[in-house]
């Protein structure tokens, strides 16, 4: 690469990296009002762990609940903040064993709208992975810019 397109690439990394630390703060602003939202109960209508095909397969955890808030029915899918739960197998499991179908189980729901619910709102950590990756990327993008590397 010449210099002048290193300096652009360096410019959008840094601005990846921006954008990644947002939203990572957007994450952990939610995972701090969510571990104060109100609860009900739930009850797990499937629970099973499915192979994705690929030579490097990954198990995917893949749960359904449902639950009421204020008389009326929802079905919802997600356990936690950020998204599904990808995976070797024995995560994939332990996460079957622990919402095991027909069970019930507490579900934290948005008061503001109660479409929006999880099983696990509170992550450990939540938000510093994004927040790690972001500053790193903002740190190799000013490297490219200035010139530092990549020359």
């Amino acid at each position: 690469m010449n210099g002048v397109s290193t300096q652009i690439f360096g410019v959008l990394i840094v601005a990846i990296g921006v954008w990644i630390i947002h939203l990572g703060r957007k994450s952990a602003v939610k995972l701090r009002q969510a571990e104060h939202w109100p609860t009900t109960q739930a009850k797990i209508i499937k629970s099973e762990v499915r192979k994705r095909p690929g030579a490097n397969a990954k198990f995917r955890f893949k749960i359904k609940y449902q639950y009421e808030v204020q008389d009326k029915q929802y079905t919802n899918n997600d356990i936690a903040i950020g998204g599904e739960i990808r995976s070797g197998r024995i995560l994939a499991e332990k996460q079957q064993a622990k919402y095991p179908e027909g069970s019930t189980q507490t579900v934290f729901y948005n008061p503001d709208d109660a479409r929006e619910a999880y099983l696990e709102p509170v992550v450990e950590g939540g938000g510093r992975l994004e927040l790690f990756g972001g500053i790193g990327a903002i740190f190799i993008g000013v490297l490219l810019v200035t010139g530092l590397i990549g020359q």
